[in-house]
């Protein structure tokens, strides 16, 4: 499955104009996420992605085509996988996390919806049945 997410994530960059950005994907619990989540977020549970974006901080200090790192629990991935598809799920989340590292968000009806089409965008060159967690009207992201 290793080698097919790589495959995967590297078809997602391209497809996303970012074939020569660098960004990292981290495969981690729920425990280690939730970490995360309470230092950089203030919110004291596990979630199922985070990403931390480096364009976000000075300009100074970020080289050209550094994007960030993308964070995913793959405790919390098995759990709410469709149909049990772990899989696909890890690639929706690494679609979702590289659209934040892009500068998406989804706290308005406009940008959930942006961000929505460009996941679909993205999903539909990924081999396999694929659907944008955003496209659903309750979406694991919210909240």
């Amino acid at each position: 499955m290793r080698k097919r997410l790589r495959r995967r994530a590297i078809r997602i960059s391209s497809a996303s104009g970012l074939a020569d950005a660098t960004w990292s994907a981290v495969f981690t619990d729920d425990e280690e996420i939730r970490r995360l989540n309470r230092q950089f977020r203030s919110v004291d549970s596990p979630t199922d992605v985070l990403s931390f974006c480096m364009q976000e901080g000075p300009p100074e200090y970020v080289p050209p085509g550094l994007l960030g790192d993308v964070v995913i629990s793959t405790q919390r991935a098995a759990r709410q996988a469709p149909g049990g598809d772990l899989e696909a799920e890890l690639v929706r989340l690494l679609v979702h996390g590289l659209c934040h590292l892009r500068g998406f968000q989804h706290g308005t009806a406009k940008a959930r919806a942006a961000m929505a089409a460009e996941e679909q965008r993205l999903l539909d060159g990924v081999p396999g049945s694929l659907r944008s967690p955003l496209g659903s009207l309750r979406s694991p992201f919210e909240g």
